[in-house]
Order: C-alpha cells, then structure tokens, then sequence
C-alpha cells in the first residue's frame, strides 16, 4: 500500500513535468494565418520550448506582468496591445503555433514586423526551421515604431505550424555596458546616467584604473571592439597598437565614425559623456587588452560575433562614458495574403495615320513589381480592324536599368483605311497578365467634312489665342474644345508645333464621361489628323478636347473639326455663367502628378474646383515657375516668373503675344505661386518677395479691377508649418495686408493648403481633389455671392471711375455694386442714369421721375437718364412686390432725344401693379 502510494506520487510528478515541457498556443488556438502575432503571446511550454531568453527574469521596464516568466516583456501604451517584447539579444527566440490557410498552388504571403531598435537589427523568422525571411530592421527615431514589409514570402500551407522569430545581429555604432550584469567580479564600478539622447541611455564606468579591468561585454553578443586587423568588417570599433607603443599597448578607435577610423575620447571629468570619435591624435588612449573568451554563441579568439575581451588603462583619472542600447523592441508581425501584382505598362497612345500611309512600329514597355516576380513573356496581337495587318518580328530595346523594363517592337504593315486595335500582352512567373489595347486609325480626309476653326458651332475655352479665328493656339494648360454634333463619326484636325520629340496631350471626353477618357498625344511636327471616336450610337453627343500639358511642351494649333458621313455639327451647349482664372505653377498644372506618367491639368486642384463649382476657367500655369526665382534656365527671358509669364497669350514663343485681357472676365482669380521661390531662395530676404507680390496684385488689379482674388499657397513644403517655412505663407499674407490697408481693397483673400507632408512631393488626384474641396468651401463660405459680387463692370465704367475722381479704381468702394455716397443707388446705376457716386445730391436731371401718361386710363410714364451705351435697360413688374413675382414686361423703352428715355406702364388690370427699371450688362 505504501509502495503504491510513492508510485502514485512520483508518477504524479513526472506527469507535471512532461505537462509543463508541452507547447501550446497562447490562447489555446492556433493562430490563424493571415493574421497578426502579437510578440507577446508567444506559446506557452516554457524556456528551450517556447522561448529562449538569456536573462533568467523579465527585465522590462516597467515590466509586465502578462507572463511571469524570462521574456523581457515590457509595458507601452503606443504598441498595439500594450505591451512589446524588449532587450531582444542575439540567440533569443520565441515561437507561436499557427495554423496557415493558404492557396497551395499560391501560397505566398506578405510579411510586416513592427518594431523599434536605436541601431540597425537583424532578425529571422522561420516557419517549422525553415528560414522565411531574415530582414534587416533600419533603426528608428526615438520612441517611433517603425515597420518593415517583405513581400512574397513562400510560406508552408500546411494546417499546423511552428513560426519562430529569432535574433541574429542586435548591434549598432556604440559601445554597450551590460547594467544589469555588473558586479565585484567585474572590477568596475557604474554610474547610471540615464538617457542622453533619444533612446540611448549611457554609463560611466569609474575607476578604471592601471591594473584594473574593464570588461566590455554586450547582453546582444555583438563585437564592438574587434581585433587588431583594421579591415575587420564587422567589427564596430578597432584596437590597434600605437606607433612606437610598447607591446600589448592598443588604441581604441571608432571604425564607423567620420572621419573613419578616429580615435574614441576619454574624459578625464568627472561630468558623463558619451564616447566620440576625435581625429586628435592626442587622445590616443593608451590600453591594453585581454581576451576573456566566448559569450555564449560566439567562439572564442574569433570576432565578430561573442567576442568578450578586457581593457586595461595605463593612465589614472580616466572616465569612458560606454552607450547602452535599450536594444530591439518588438510589437507585433502582421502575415497577409499575398495578391499577385501584375505587371505595370507604360501608357501606349492610339495614332492616327493619314492614307496612304499603312505601316507602322508599334513598341509597348512593362515593369514587373513584385520583387521576387519576373516577366516571362511579352507579346503583340491584332484585336480588330477592317483587315488582317500583317505582323511582323518582335525586337526589343533595352529601357533604362533602373527603370527594370524594356520596349518590346512590333513592325505592322499592310494597313488599310480604317480604325484597327492591337493588344500588348505581358505576363509575369505566376502566369498572370496585362494588356493594354491601342487603337490605330487610318484615315483619308477625302472622307470627311471638313468644318473651320471659325465656325461659330465650335466652343473655345480656357486662354485660347486667336480662339475663333483661322489659326487658334493651344499654349496654355486647361485649354480646348467644347462641340455638340450628331453622329456617328468625329475627328479633328490638330498639328503640334514646336521641336521634333516634344508632345502635347489632350484628354477627349465624349458626352461628359471623364472616367476613361482618350488619351491624346501629339509629338511635335506631326499629326494633322486626329480620330476621336467612330460608331457612335445614333442621337446627339457632346466632345471636349482637353489640353493636359502646356507651357513646356509645345503649342498646339486647331485646324478644324471633321465629320465623317452622317455626322453634323449642332449648336454648342450654353456656357457656365461662373468664371475663373488660376495662376501658378506645377501644382496648378498637374506635373509630376504621382499617379500619372504625363502632366494632367484635368486632376489638378484648378480643374477639379472649375468642376466642382459649375464654372468655366483660365489655368495659366507652369511646372517650375516662380513669383521672381525659378530654376528655369530660361529665365532671363522672363520665361521662368509669374511676372514674365501672366500676361502671355502663348508661353513658349519667340516673341510675347500680349493677352487680351478684355476678352474674358472672371468673377474669381485664384494665385498659387511662391513654391519654387522657396526652393531657390538662397539668401534673398522676405522683402523682394512680399514687394514683387505687391507688384504683381497691383498689375494684375489693372485688368481684374472687381474680381475677388485667392492668395492661395499649397500644399507642398512651402506650407510646412516648421519655422524654417513658414515665412512664405507670411509673405503671402503681408502683401495682402498692405493692399488691404494701402489700396482699400477688400477683396483679396488667403487660403493654405495643408502640407501633405511627403517632403517636395507634388499633390495626386485624390490630394488635388481635397485642396478642390477647401477652395469650394472657402468661396461658399464668405458672406458675399461671389459670382454677382465679382461681376465685370461695362466698358466704360472704369473711366467715368476716373472722371469722377476715383484714384483707386479697384478699392471697394469703387466696386459696380457699392454704394460710394450712400444714397441708396449702387455706382453701376449711377453709371447707368449718369449720377455723381461720390455725392449723395445728385442733380434733377439725373432722378427719374413717374407721372401720369398722355393715354389715360390710370397709365403712368416712367422717364429716366439713359446715360451709358454699354448697359442694357428693362423693365419689369410685379402685382405683389413679392421676391419671385418681378416678371419681364413687355412695354417699350423709347428714347425721346438729349439722352432721356421713358417707358409707359398700363393701368392695372387687377388691384394694383408695380415697376421697377433694371440696369445690367
């Protein structure tokens, strides 16, 4: 009974015992994959099973309490769950179950580590001992997590599965004083002194003493002090013996510091410093040197890995401040299913050929992103067209290396008249492809109609010269083409000007569809046929014809619209009563916009708040210009400022075509520019810029004297709020001040983009659209109509402004809709009847007057100065007084000689009737 009962007992304890040696999962589960690890839910099974950590308590600070065992797990509220796994050293692991659910035939995942480490790390992640990906963490600033993603990592779609996360490399650019290992043993003594900068705390270890040793020893078992051999690789920091020094004298010196191979200095004050390189040969620590073997994992006489060696001064009085790296920290490991990326190509833009001409090269380039994928095959095929073409060899030509791609050729021949499609196809080690489709169009003008550039039909906008005329000009950004037509077939005529190789594009929307518009690509000195669109459904459609890129590229001229048969020209649709104008520079544009290959005005903010706000615009925009700097070489010739440039009806030409500015009157101007004055700043102070920008304003008022004009900035760096940027929007902001205060004019505003903090990075389509969004908000929200309130005055109107003594012509009491004296009639009226707008008592001759008419019947005349030629008069009436009961009357207006006219108004049908005189342009 007794024999069995011991049985009993030592089964039991054996039965604990192999318990406790099992691993498990965390939670009781497997982790699924794709999924996260958090570092702290490693298994459970103990040290050697689970773990291996080479200190034999939690060393955290402040530790946690999850697991109560040997992992350093610590606690921090910006890691995700709280808590991070720290002071990761060389050898240590930690492993998790997990349970992968993985395509077989595709069983690729993407790994994301996030971490922090004060130095570069490396780790390896296994997958049931197979290593997985041994990534290489850049060290992070301060307290940052930083993360590291590797793509097409090949992973086991077993079911059941170990992942281990192991240390390989934990070093850095110091030297590394173990604190929680220091002891009599070691003959030092340590003062703790905190952190000195970031993340990196130091010791001063005192004392060190001739005869006394001072044992360098990293808890990461990385060599910090190598060997004798200068060309030591891997070692961080280099003993070498000093000329003329006695043997087994060395020198300590920094192999990573600049300049590389400095001596590391040894304070002889007691204040703490950390070690630093100095190229003073009078700091050449005199010290001598011991080998004391292997850290566990290193071998001993070997660096660079383990190595523990002792260092003795020869001289007295001498502190060495050694860094201690709060080592690696680990958050979480993110795996998520790996998607195939296909292959990217270059846009191919359809031609168009004039019959005969019937061949061509066609040539397509692809870029393979994944990066462990390649790009197995590339191939052309025909699609459809009127014939078979005939094919001929593929050739390549070799791309830029950095680019990763080349241009694949393929000669076709034997066209016919006709639109035909072709196929680039390319496909990728997976077995996945993309195409991409051009269409090629040969036409014959002998088949079309052929309608003039000075057709009333066709709908100019944007700064167009010569718009209307024989020979219009697409020079600027945003400019086009607007024509209704029904029909089955459109092309136009369009001929690119400029030098061989250069190129203008164009979007070609077709009834208002601006998802996937054709892409026009003109190269200088060819093409006087442009297709647009053949087969249309039956009924009316609508083109517009975009210009996307302007003033460094080419000129563009407009030769005609052509209607293939059946095809006829409407009248154009009504234009937007909202007018705007925009100057700047390549944020204006849309260059270098980062989701498209060419510039692209239609996605740049300017565009998209025409859009947004119902409007019609002017974009006279230039990549790189600037108010007064530019990094333009041409910029001696004005060509590279706003101030050279704003005036021009084409930019890029031999000779300044003056705009004619009375052509076209917006009721809000929009101004980003000052972004590349920031970058070329150099030394020039504030003042050059805020005077130019009071220069600029002021010209600019001349010909916009009632528009209300935006001083905007943004949102690339000039819009850093860093002290060092700021100073352009206070340049911005100080030139508005003075004219609001010297000029009167109220009607200038600012507006900042927020930076989009990516250094000099250019806005993309869904940025633009957000800044489209804060310039919509900001005019909805002034307590003016900015579409009434900016309205052009008539022709006239600013030199009776002068006649009547008004100096400042734009300040806002000079504006159309202002009341200057007061009197109840805004100036526009008082233009209109010939009224006095500085003076309330205006004379009898200039005050209608009602009296009863000659007819009788309860008629009344309405007599009245009709003093201005370039305004219109009506008028109209209403039974009630009522807002929306004024209707336009009928009556004539009739002029009775020396500058009167009078309008008779009849007896009212009903009880009453009301008339009022309305003047307007």
């Amino acid at each position: 009974m007794i024999n069995f009962r011991v049985f009993l007992l030592v089964a039991s304890a054996f039965v604990g015992a192999w318990a406790q040696a099992q691993q498990a999962p965390y939670s009781g589960n497997a982790l699924a994959m794709p999924g996260t690890v958090e570092f702290e839910h490693y298994d459970t099974g103990g040290t050697g099973v689970a773990f291996n950590d080479l200190t034999p308590t939690n060393t955290g600070s402040p530790a946690a309490t999850l697991r109560n065992d040997a992992v350093d797990l610590a606690m921090d509220g910006t890691a995700s769950g709280g808590v991070t796994v720290q002071d990761a050293a060389v050898g240590e692991w930690l492993e998790y179950t997990a349970a992968p659910t993985l395509d077989p035939l595709r069983s690729f995942v993407n790994l994301t580590l996030r971490y922090r480490a004060n130095y570069e790390k490396q780790v390896r992640i296994f997958q049931d001992s197979v290593v997985l990906a041994s990534p290489v963490l850049a060290a992070t600033s301060g307290t940052n997590w930083g993360t590291i993603t590797l793509e097409k990592v090949a992973m086991n779609s077993s079911s059941s599965s170990v992942l281990r996360a192991e240390i390989v490399d934990s070093g850095g650019n110091a030297l590394f004083g173990d604190k929680t290992s220091a002891g009599p043993a070691e003959q030092w003594d340590v003062i703790d002194a905190g952190s000195t900068s970031g993340t990196t705390d130091s010791v001063n270890l005192r004392n060190v003493t001739s005869g006394k040793l001072l044992r360098l020893t990293s808890k990461d078992h990385v060599i910090y002090a190598g060997g004798t051999d200068p060309a030591a690789t891997n070692a961080r920091f280099i003993l070498s013996q000093p000329t003329g020094a006695a043997a087994g004298v060395i020198s300590l010196r920094s192999r990573n510091a600049s300049p590389n191979n400095t001596f590391v200095s040894i304070s002889s004050t007691t204040s703490p410093a950390n070690a630093k390189g100095t190229a003073d040969t009078g700091n050449d620590q005199r010290l001598t040197w011991t080998d004391l073997g292997a850290t566990p994992g290193g071998t001993a006489g070997v660096t660079p890995i383990g190595q523990r060696i002792s260092i003795t001064s020869v001289r007295t009085s001498r502190f060495l401040s050694v860094a201690n790296d709060a080592g690696l920290r680990l958050d979480s490991l993110t795996v998520s299913q790996w998607i195939n990326r296909l292959p990217v190509i270059d846009p191919i833009f359809d031609q168009t050929m004039t019959w005969p001409s019937n061949s061509l090269t066609l040539s397509g380039a692809a870029q393979e992103l994944d990066p462990s994928g390649s790009i197995t095959a590339r191939s052309w095929t025909q699609v459809s067209g009127p014939a078979v073409a005939t094919l001929g060899t593929l050739t390549t030509t070799p791309n830029s290396p950095s680019a990763g791609k080349e241009a694949t050729n393929l000669s076709v021949s034997g066209l016919v008249r006709g639109v035909y499609v072709f196929r680039f196809t390319v496909t990728d080690d997976t077995g996945d492809a993309a195409t991409r489709d051009v269409e090629v169009a040969v036409m014959d003008a002998a088949d079309f109609t052929t309608v003039a550039s000075t057709d009333a039909r066709i709908q100019y906008f944007g700064r167009v010269q010569d718009a209307g005329g024989t020979l219009p000009r697409f020079g600027w950004s945003g400019t086009g083409i607007r024509i209704r037509f029904n029909g089955p077939t459109i092309s136009l005529r369009l001929e690119a000007e400029g030098w061989p190789g250069t190129k203008q594009m164009f979007y070609a929307i077709l009834d208002g569809d601006d998802s996937n518009p054709k892409v026009i690509n003109l190269t200088g000195g060819t093409g006087t046929i442009t297709h647009i669109a053949t087969g249309l459904p039956a009924g009316d459609h609508t083109l517009t014809l975009y210009a996307l890129s302007g003033p460094w590229i080419a000129t563009t001229r407009f030769k005609g619209v052509l209607l293939g048969a059946g095809t006829t020209l409407l009248d154009p649709p009504p234009r937007p009563t909202r007018r705007m104008e925009f100057y700047g520079d390549s944020i204006t544009e849309g260059g270098l916009m980062p989701d498209y290959p060419y510039s692209n005005t239609y996605q740049a903010y300017a565009a998209q708040t025409t859009r947004k706000m119902g409007a019609e615009s002017h974009i006279i925009a230039k990549s790189g210009l600037g108010l007064v700097k530019t990094g333009y070489a041409g910029s001696s010739a004005g060509l590279g400022s706003l101030i050279g440039q704003w005036n021009r009806g084409v930019s890029l030409d031999s000779t300044t075509i003056p705009w004619a500015f009375s052509t076209y009157k917006p009721q809000v101007v929009v101004i980003n520019i000052m972004q590349n004055d920031k970058w070329q700043a150099g030394s020039s102070p504030d003042s050059e810029f805020i005077t130019a920008y009071v220069l600029f304003l002021r010209a600019l008022r001349a010909e916009r004297p009632n528009a209300h004009v935006v001083c905007a900035l943004g949102a690339m760096d000039a819009t850093d709020p860093a002290p060092t940027n700021a100073r352009w929007m206070g340049n911005v902001t100080a030139a508005v001040n003075q004219l609001r205060s010297e000029d009167r004019d109220m009607k200038l505003h600012t507006v900042f983009f927020p930076w989009l903090g990516v250094g000099t990075g250019h806005p993309n389509t869904a940025q633009a659209g957000a800044m489209a969004d804060q310039l919509t908000a900001y005019l909805d929200g002034l307590p003016v109509d900015v579409w009434t309130d900016g309205v052009g005055a008539p022709a006239g109107y600013q030199s009776w402004l002068t006649a009547k003594g008004f100096s400042l012509r734009h300040a806002s009491e000079a504006q159309p809709m202002a009341d200057a004296d007061g009197d109840g009639a805004v100036n526009l009226l008082e233009y209109a009847l010939g009224g006095d707008p500085r003076s309330g008592a205006d004379g009898a001759a200039t005050r209608p007057a009602l009296m009863p008419a000659a007819a009788g019947g309860g008629a009344m005349t309405f007599r009245f100065p009709r003093a201005a030629a370039d305004v219109t008069y009506r008028a109209e009436w209403s039974p009630t007084l009522d807002a929306n009961s004024w209707q336009k009357a009928t009556w004539p207006i009739v002029d009775t000689g020396g500058g009167m006219a009078e309008v008779t108004v009849p007896g009212p049908a009903g009880a009453s009737l009301f008339m009022r005189l309305v003047v307007g342009m």
